[in-house]
């Protein structure tokens, strides 16, 4: 689940974690978003086993993001071949909503699975701006 913007993130955080969650903070200025896109197995039934569809060409796949909008031109969609023929796609994005709800619109378009990913794209870097800023606020006074 993504939360974007999110107010009172500390409150969201802990009552995610009540409910086993991983929470993770993305504070950069723009956020990698990855996805894995794949053909499901069609569903099973008795007699003749169904034929799997072929994976559409990445080029259609492109086409179809940019048919979404400018901010996914730079999307680049890869063929996978160490899973299942998947294609993944990534992007550095300053609205990660907004581009996964494009590349789950083109999904479901082309009837392929999603597996999105958020990360930060300089975690480390991200880490330390956290511990500078608890660091200059220094220990609470009491009153």
């Amino acid at each position: 689940m993504l939360v974007d913007p999110v107010l009172g993130r500390k409150r969201v955080a802990v009552l995610a974690y009540r409910r086993g969650a991983d929470v993770t903070a993305l504070d950069a200025e723009r956020v990698a978003v990855d996805g894995y896109l794949w053909r499901p197995d069609p569903p099973r039934g008795k007699g003749k086993k169904a034929e799997k569809a072929p994976m559409p060409p990445v080029e259609t796949l492109q086409d179809a993001l940019r048919r979404q909008g400018p901010f996914l031109r730079d999307a680049a969609p890869k063929r996978r071949h160490d899973h299942k023929d998947a294609i993944s796609i990534d992007l550095l994005t300053p609205e990660p909503g907004r581009v996964l709800s494009a590349v789950e619109a083109v999904a479901d378009e082309l009837g392929l699975s999603l597996w999105p990913t958020l990360s930060d794209p300089e975690p480390v870097r991200s880490m330390l701006t956290r511990l500078r800023a608890d660091l200059d606020q220094g220990p609470k006074e009491p009153e």
